[in-house]
């Protein structure tokens, strides 16, 4: 429950801060663009035990150390640049004179959004909100540092139980370990599937 509680927040919140970034580095060309994008990926070049370790001494000094947020914050560093990632793919092939065309008949910017971006961009969004979901599930160091025993995920628990050499306990808890990553990786492959019969389906016409 902990570990989907975390994941789901993490998710969310990768949607609110990854969603205008993404749409950004796909579809502006501004200054200092390659540096925004070189700082985008440092979590995830940087070791996850340096980027925790400093992470943790910034959330001790603001009181958030071996708590909730502080955890969901931790596993935002590595997470944010796999959805931001994801998403600037979508939108580099992203027409945006729909909205253009939604704006011109007096379609409000909600609405536009609602009724025109998303249904657009719904598949990739979901891909990026499982992978984001994935990085989030999967966190152990960054975790235990900041989470400081507090908080238990289930990568707590499985790790454990494997150096304990408890088999039996260690195999269930693995099948739901790696659920989601199997779930993720089925849709995954049956959405490129639907994408190429689709291109396939175009290049017949």
């Amino acid at each position: 429950m902990v570990s989907t509680l975390v994941a789901l927040i993490v998710v969310a919140l990768c949607g609110i801060l990854g969603l205008p970034a993404a749409r950004a580095l796909a579809l502006h060309d501004f200054r200092g663009r390659r540096m925004v994008e070189w700082l985008m990926m440092l979590p995830i070049v940087v070791p996850g035990l340096v980027v925790a370790m400093g992470t943790h001494i910034v959330l001790i000094q603001i009181g958030l150390a071996d708590t909730l947020p502080g955890v969901v914050l931790v596993h935002l560093a590595p997470a944010l640049p796999y959805f931001v990632l994801v998403m600037a793919g979508v939108f580099a092939n992203y027409s945006v004179e729909l909205e253009e065309t939604a704006r011109s008949l007096g379609a409000s910017p909600w609405r536009i959004f609602l009724y025109v971006t998303l249904p657009a961009i719904f598949p990739g969004l979901l891909v990026a909100a499982m992978f984001t979901f994935l990085v989030s599930w999967t966190q152990y160091i960054t975790t235990v540092l900041v989470g400081g025993g507090r908080i238990i995920t289930l990568p707590m628990v499985l790790f454990p139980l494997i150096g304990a050499a408890n088999h039996a306990a260690a195999a269930a808890v693995s099948i739901v370990f790696v659920l989601p990553a199997l779930l993720i990786l089925a849709y995954t492959a049956r959405t490129m599937q639907q994408d190429v019969q689709s291109l396939g389906g175009l290049g017949k016409l």
